[in-house]
């Protein structure tokens, strides 16, 4: 059964962010001010999720385009929250 919340440590990068109003994806100085906002730092990996891994493809681009290591979590929210082993915060994020 899935559980309501989040990935531990998960930061929120909508992927309708990423992209301009006719689709093109935005400039790499506005993309670089989204996952900084978001709280990604040089060096870090960037494993984007969302809820069954389609929409993640985006952030997974962009971060790859700025120079991240980068991956998708194909399973996303729908695997991670059926899986009772694993972790959830249900915490407001601050």
């Amino acid at each position: 059964m899935p559980r309501a919340g989040r990935i531990p440590g998960a930061r929120n990068i909508p992927f309708t962010t990423l992209a301009t109003p006719d689709l093109r994806l935005k400039p790499e100085a506005e993309l670089a001010a989204l996952f900084k906002a978001a709280g990604v730092n040089r060096g870090d990996t960037v494993t984007s999720s969302c809820h069954s891994g389609q929409q993640a493809t985006l952030v997974d681009f962009a971060a790859k385009r700025l120079g991240f290591a980068a991956r998708v979590y194909d399973g996303s929210w729908d695997e991670w929250s059926r899986r009772s082993e694993l972790p959830v915060e249900t915490t407001p994020v601050k």
